[in-house]
């Protein structure tokens, strides 16, 4: 415990984990009180206890500096203890630009207070710093310091440096009209080791699969990959992104490969109401303009391909959808989306399978 006056060349830091231990017998310093001078930027961090010696009762406006310093300081303690020795006044921290000072307030008089505070509840732990932001129901300014876990605050900015649970606290010291407060929350900090992403490609009718794939992933990360000839893929995406995956193909060679005239007149009947398509993968392949209907327009752009005096199709020669895709209307299967989301990864994803629909082709030739 300080009594006394310690002074440091320099500037000085209190560690998280230690308890600066002052005694208050009295407003002089040195006789009256611990106090700790230093010779330039200090830091506060950990505990601080107060303890009354000496019979003494401090009285509403008594102030200790206890802690001071010709430099700038920062941070804020964790934890203070011994606030309420007496019934009548509450010792109360004031951060000062240049040190601490402990101020014996009225206990019966101060105002409660609040603070809104949040912050995200899982970030992988290659996540850029985040900035907090909390507001204090008095309008006083707020202060963050982490309280546990593998992170550091610079002002307002949270690093993390590990994977763990961090712990951040934010702390309104209170003044003579409000009572301090502080509010706790926690992030889960995930592995940077990242998850697998992997499935394969395979045609809309049997059990073919496709190479030449190209599987392009955007949001937090850009990767990209080819199938092969198992038409299969793999990604190890960070822990905790937020990305889409997404297939697409090149022209294929010839262009009109896959699609002949039987493909043509089986949607001629399906549009004259002979016999339907019967399939929503079948009516996305005969959809070739993008229309979201099957007309005898999409009719006329195939004959060109196969006559050759086209190269490619309106929607292009591909489309593709998720494995896994449940039409709400299977008889209007229009614009379904052709990405794979993740959001906040947290486990390997296998399995992530896709379907790819030959545009004209709707007999699987």
């Amino acid at each position: 415990m300080l009594t006394g006056i310690l002074n440091v060349s320099g500037g000085f830091t209190t560690t998280v984990s230690g308890t600066l231990r002052f005694a208050l017998g009295g407003v002089v310093a040195g006789t009256g009180f611990g106090k700790l001078q230093g010779g330039g930027n200090l830091a506060v961090f950990g505990g601080l206890e107060l303890m009354l010696v000496n019979g003494f009762i401090p009285w509403v406006g008594a102030q200790f500096p206890i802690i001071t310093s010709t430099g700038t300081r920062s941070g804020i303690f964790n934890s203070v203890a011994g606030q309420s020795l007496n019934v009548d006044v509450f010792l109360e921290p004031s951060y000062l630009a240049n040190g601490v000072t402990i101020v014996a307030l009225d206990a019966a008089a101060r105002l409660a207070q609040t603070i809104s505070f949040s912050v995200p509840t899982s970030v992988p732990a290659t996540s850029t710093p985040i900035t907090l932001t909390a507001t204090s129901s008095s309008g006083l300014a707020v202060e963050f310091l982490v309280a546990s876990g593998p992170a550091a605050i610079h002002g307002d900015q949270l690093t993390f440096t590990g994977s763990g649970t961090v712990t951040v606290r934010a702390v309104q010291a209170g003044n003579a009209q409000f009572l301090p407060v502080t509010v706790e929350q926690t992030v889960i900090v995930t592995s940077s080791l990242g998850h697998q992403v992997s499935g394969d490609v395979k045609y809309y009718a049997g059990t073919a699969k496709v190479p030449g794939v190209q599987m392009s992933l955007t949001g937090g990360q850009t990767l990209s990959a080819i199938t092969g000839a198992t038409g299969a893929f793999s990604f190890t995406l960070s822990a905790g992104a937020d990305d889409a995956l997404t297939p697409s193909k090149l022209e294929e060679i010839p262009p009109s490969q896959g699609v002949t005239t039987l493909d043509i007149a089986l949607i001629r009947r399906h549009i004259l109401g002979i016999t339907a398509l019967g399939s929503p993968f079948k009516l996305l392949a005969a959809d070739v303009n993008g229309s979201a209907s099957v007309t005898t327009l999409d009719i006329a752009f195939i004959r060109r391909l196969i006559l050759g005096t086209s190269t490619t199709l309106p929607k292009g020669p591909w489309q593709f959808v998720p494995s896994d895709i449940v039409f709400p209307d299977p008889n209007a299967p229009w614009n379904p989306d052709p990405a794979r989301h993740y959001v906040g990864l947290a486990s390997d994803q296998t399995g992530q399978n896709f379907i790819d629909i030959r545009l004209g082709d709707v007999n699987n030739s």
